[in-house]
């Protein structure tokens, strides 16, 4: 049984982008794998191994949150990077600010008992 064109997957490779050397349209198939592709590798970039465990998921979250906004405008691969840069830059506030909500706290805690 032949399987439908809509239902075929793309598969993308992990370290360097498909070669976009034809004069075509990228599918939409094509594209949503270059826009996962472009995620990762836009995460790794804003994202140091020696990350805090509190701020890792944070990032990753934004990345997610920038694709899917990515995705719904005309041209995703070319807004993705701003978005990915905005979202993270206000995920890591957002990590010290609980951060230091959190120090607080423990502050206040310890100087009750």
């Amino acid at each position: 049984m032949k399987t439908p064109r809509h239902a075929q997957q793309v598969v993308v490779p992990r370290a360097r982008p498909p070669s976009l050397t034809g004069q075509r349209a990228l599918t939409r198939a094509e594209q949503r794998a270059l826009l996962g592709w472009l995620k990762d590798r836009l995460v790794r970039e804003h994202l140091p191994r020696e990350e805090s465990p509190e701020v890792r998921p944070r990032v990753q979250w934004a990345a997610e949150e920038a694709a899917a906004l990515a995705w719904a405008s005309p041209f995703p691969l070319l807004v993705l990077p701003e978005l990915v840069k905005e979202k993270v830059t206000l995920a890591r506030a957002q990590a010290d600010r609980q951060a230091r909500i959190r120090r607080q706290s423990a502050a206040l805690w310890s100087g009750a008992v």
